[in-house]
């Protein structure tokens, strides 16, 4: 098994790990929990953003071993979890997994972050600035959003939803759910799109992820001396969910300098 770790200050830690060589899924995937629950057991530390990478078929033996790794060791299981289509070299299985943890003790506060009563992100506080993660926004079609003034998703479920008309309800979703932790989709500095079709459909997810920017007004313009864009990453993935478009994103709010790295 292939294990990287790496520390961030006394606060953050990183966790990369693969299981290279075909091996039945229910054991890989206990190996490399067992390992990770290890470390995040002896540094105290707390899953904030956990990405899992396998075929879609083998989602639910990974996340029973996952689910039984983590208890072992006295270590919530409940958390939300992005599962992202992606099969090792030597076949259908379990590919690895990506997760930041935090160490409480070093943090002011740490939550989890539900919409209604399904998790799906960590918050946690330090030094005045709140710092949020979200994880696996789905298109699902909320009143506030249903109403908003210029949702095209009027009068129609969420299933029956064309995909770019689900990237507006995905990053419309996200907006609404950092505004109920006191923050908004200004302060992300990050995002993941996961889309199922990615080289079919991508200029109509950038049309109208545009149009929704402009609308928060983090759009460059000439002149600019700020810019309020996140860094992005676009992943061609299916997901378990069958959505043709999941994301997970990452918000810093309150008195944070916020500068961003450009390549010359």
């Amino acid at each position: 098994m292939n294990l990287q770790i790496i520390a961030v200050g006394n606060c953050a830690i990183f966790i990369v790990a693969s299981q290279p060589g075909y091996s039945l899924v229910d054991e890989m995937a206990s190996d490399v929990y067992t390992k990770i629950a290890s470390v995040l057991r002896g540094r105290c530390a707390f899953i904030v953003h956990e990405r899992i990478f396998g075929s879609l078929s083998s989602e639910r033996e990974i996340m029973i071993s996952r689910k039984l790794a983590l208890k072992k060791f006295d270590i919530p299981s409940e958390g939300p979890v992005t599962y992202i289509e992606g099969a090792p070299p030597s076949g259908p299985g379990f590919a690895g997994v990506i997760i930041r943890a935090i160490v409480p003790q070093n943090i002011d506060d740490v939550w989890t972050i539900m919409d209604d009563s399904i998790p799906c992100g960590c918050g946690w506080r330090r030094n005045g600035v709140t710092f949020l993660q979200l994880q696996n926004i789905q298109a699902i079609s909320h009143p506030s959003i249903h109403h908003h003034p210029t949702s095209p998703i009027k009068g129609q479920e969420s299933d029956n939803f064309p995909p770019a008309t689900k990237a507006w309800a995905v990053i419309a979703n996200a907006d609404r759910i950092l505004r109920a932790q006191g923050a908004s989709y200004r302060d992300v500095v990050r995002t993941w799109f996961y889309l199922s079709d990615i080289l079919d459909w991508y200029a109509d997810f950038n049309h109208v992820r545009n149009i929704k920017y402009r609308e928060f007004g983090i759009m460059p313009v000439p002149g600019a001396e700020r810019i309020l864009l996140p860094a992005s990453t676009g992943v061609g993935a299916r997901n378990t969910q069958r959505s043709a478009l999941t994301m997970d994103l990452f918000a810093v709010a309150g008195p944070a300098e916020i500068r961003p790295i450009v390549r010359r």
